[in-house]
């Protein structure tokens, strides 16, 4: 027991560090547009590209998506298919390395 109560803040300290994003390409959420049928053929152009709020205004207009979500290495994301959502797949520096609907 005191050991455990002796690990909580080291414990604490590390689920802290892994709910923020510290890499994440926006501050914000971008406002949902487009006519809700995404298709990601005319954003594969962006591949490669820094991530930025820029470059997911130009993802969601080449698309046609509603909503935009950021993927980050490791980050535990749904698994259902929204076909009104753009996803951005990113690398460890921020690069896109991946679009594609869902």
């Amino acid at each position: 027991m005191k050991l455990a109560l002796a690990l909580a803040p080291a414990v604490a300290a590390s689920l802290a560090a892994c709910a923020s994003a510290p890499n994440a390409p926006l501050d914000a959420e971008l406002p949902q547009r487009g006519n809700g049928s995404c298709n990601a053929a005319p954003t594969q152009q962006l591949v490669g590209e820094l991530a930025g709020s820029d470059l997911g205004s130009r993802a969601l207009s080449l698309s046609g998506a509603r909503t935009l979500r950021w993927l980050l290495p490791g980050q535990i994301v749904t698994m259902e298919y929204r076909s009104d959502r753009l996803d951005i797949v990113l690398d460890g520096s921020n690069h896109v390395s991946a679009i594609r609907c869902g």
